[in-house]
């Protein structure tokens, strides 16, 4: 969590947590906080989870514990949604760990901003030139959300004035056609944000 705070993801995770639009939303944290030189500074941020984010937290002692909780809650939910379990479509089946297995072994050329740039890509009404133009100025999604989202002032995400500045970050990006240079604009910049962090502008 300390190490989550100190990067900047978690920010990230409890904006996209807020946005996941689930009405209970746990919190992991794995290892003894309190053995950590910051210990109170960790403290203080589980009690804002618990009283202003309303998040559960669940603390495990470290990964065996995690993978243990991990297994308890996959069987709790198999158990809670068994009796809704009916015959799947043809071709709707989950994909097999040698399938996934081979699928990942001829992914491995790309690489995150290959990723980033792919799932921009597949924005409807953003198309190959846009997303390029994101993806040369904030190469990953960290960089996107610290840089294009956070800004330079490092505001809270959760604020429509945070998004707006997002918006007029990102509409500004030029975008090379050859002889001319145009920009991304307002409505592909808003489009991105709302794809990414569900975010609704007004």
């Amino acid at each position: 969590m300390i190490v989550s705070i100190r990067s900047q993801r978690y920010g990230m995770q409890k904006h996209l947590l807020k946005r996941s639009g689930y009405s209970r939303v746990m919190y992991l944290i794995e290892g003894d906080i309190d053995a950590h030189n910051n210990a109170q500074y960790a403290r203080n941020a589980c009690v804002h989870l618990q009283l202003n984010d309303g998040f559960t937290l669940l603390r495990t002692a470290g990964i065996n514990d995690t993978l243990r909780t991990y297994k308890n809650l996959s069987k709790y939910v198999e158990e809670l949604y068994s009796q809704f379990v009916g015959p799947a479509p043809p071709g709707s089946e989950c994909v097999t760990m040698g399938a996934l297995k081979s699928l990942l072994q001829s992914e491995r050329t790309l690489t995150v901003q290959d990723m980033f740039k792919l799932q921009l890509q597949h924005i409807p009404g953003i198309g190959k030139q846009a997303a390029e133009a994101v993806v040369r100025n904030f190469p990953t999604p960290m960089r996107f959300w610290r840089e294009a989202v956070l800004g330079p002032l490092g505001k809270r995400p959760e604020t429509a004035e945070t998004m707006h500045a997002a918006a007029k970050r990102l509409k500004t990006l030029p975008i090379n056609q050859g002889l001319r240079t145009t920009v991304v604009g307002e409505t592909k910049a808003k489009k991105i944000l709302n794809c990414l962090l569900n975010v609704n502008f007004t």
